[in-house]
């Protein structure tokens, strides 16, 4: 099974630079029930992928990206919530981007597919009248 994850880009502002930053957004309720928030993300950039191994566990392969997990807390009409993010770094992000992001649930990874056409450009271009 798979469930579709979302691409956040926040701008921010350090030294007068503005640049930004890119996270995968993940539900914290399937973070907190995969046990995810315990282990450690890694992005694979050969097989574009991002698998999690325990936090101690010594990783070897090719290149490796070790990734790192924001957790925030907002509260919310008196409620608290949880907002759970895997940091990509802009360089590594950039060749994702036009991608979207897959968690599979059995395989404990988050693949990457290319980004599907918006449905209403696709009917729009398909009305779009003929030249004669």
């Amino acid at each position: 099974m798979e469930v579709q994850l979302k691409w956040r880009i926040k701008k921010t502002k350090k030294a007068n630079k503005k640049f930004p930053l890119y996270y995968i957004s993940v539900k914290p309720q399937l973070a907190i029930s995969l046990s995810l928030l315990d282990k450690q993300p890694f992005l694979d950039p050969q097989k574009m992928i991002i698998f999690f191994r325990p936090k101690n566990d010594i990783v070897s392969g090719n290149i490796l990206i070790k990734l790192r997990w924001r957790i925030k807390k907002m509260v919310k009409a008196g409620k608290e919530y949880l907002l759970c993010y895997i940091s990509v770094p802009a360089r590594s992000a950039l060749f994702l981007l036009d991608k979207e992001p897959f968690l599979d649930l059995q395989r404990m990874i988050i693949f990457f597919r290319p980004k599907q056409n918006d449905p209403q450009q696709s009917s729009t271009q398909n009305q779009q009248p003929q030249s004669q």
